[in-house]
């Protein structure tokens, strides 16, 4: 009987020792899957859009430090993206958004089969109306930060985002403008409750120029919504301080009507709360 004993504590171990062996040799951490970033070359793909394309490649140059990078077309891209010695940074649609993406090269047929390190609302997928030129540097900027953050701590997805730009102690104090574009038409009624000299609603063009502008002590709203939503799309809000380009707000929300798209009474009653930290 101990015989047995023996021979199935034996049999046991061994089979837990296998297991473990067999699941370190097939799991990969997102830090060790992004653990070469730094190494490895960016190649930002240009979309075919001459201004846009314009735009990524000046700020790109200007602003990209996190990794070595290099400019190539969509088709270098397709020949190229099953490549896993190539990080690749381009825009790609889906459900009515236009994403900037930030992906690793490796196998697969398409964008969404590649592994994904950041995407990072841009504009509406169509009918974009220009503010994305104003705020590309500021997402570059952010996409760095964010990746930086998943090489140590495994960040990933949306609420690795929010979570990454939850920044009230950087609104606090500020002055706070939103694009009048950017508000639901849900609060027209009520946001004099939580508007003040310090807060308020402007006209998109001058909400814009604060921005390019870099002014001093102030905080600026963009938010990215199909042009024309139906219920339960995604829009995005977020917040930018016009001085240092940082964002300080980001929250995704389901649209329920056309009317709802927007900062709603939530997104304004937390920046209220932040405001007067």
């Amino acid at each position: 009987m101990k015989t047995k004993i023996q021979k199935f504590i034996l049999m046991a171990v061994a089979a837990v020792l296998c297991t473990s062996a067999f699941g370190q040799a097939i799991i990969r951490t997102r830090t060790d899957i992004l653990k070469d970033f730094t190494l490895l070359t960016t190649r930002v793909v240009l979309s075919g859009d001459e201004i846009l394309d314009q735009v990524l490649q000046e700020e790109v140059a200007s602003r990209w430090r996190i990794s070595p990078f290099e400019f190539c077309t969509f088709s270098e891209f397709e020949n190229q993206k099953n490549n896993n010695d190539y990080y690749f940074l381009l825009t790609a649609r889906m459900k009515g958004i236009r994403y900037l993406t930030l992906v690793k090269g490796g196998p697969g047929e398409g964008i969404g089969d590649l592994y994904e390190v950041v995407s990072l609302p841009l504009s509406p997928a169509v009918g974009a109306s220009g503010r994305e030129l104003v705020y590309l540097g500021a997402l570059l900027d952010f996409m760095q930060l964010f990746t930086n953050r998943a090489m140590q701590f495994a960040s990933k997805g949306n609420k690795a985002i929010t979570s990454l730009a939850h920044q009230p102690g950087k609104i606090a104090h500020k002055q706070v403008y939103l694009s009048s574009e950017d508000l639901s038409a849900k609060v027209s009624g009520i946001k004099s409750r939580y508007f003040d000299s310090d807060f308020r609603d402007i006209p998109e063009e001058v909400a814009d120029q604060i921005f390019l502008d870099n002014t001093y002590n102030a905080i600026v709203s963009y938010t990215v919504v199909p042009v024309q939503p139906v219920s339960g799309d995604w829009q995005f809000k977020m917040l930018f301080d016009a001085r240092t380009n940082e964002m300080v707000y980001f929250r995704r929300t389901r649209v329920r009507d056309t009317e709802t798209a927007g900062f709603d009474s939530t997104d304004l009653k937390r920046i209220n709360i932040a405001r007067k930290l």
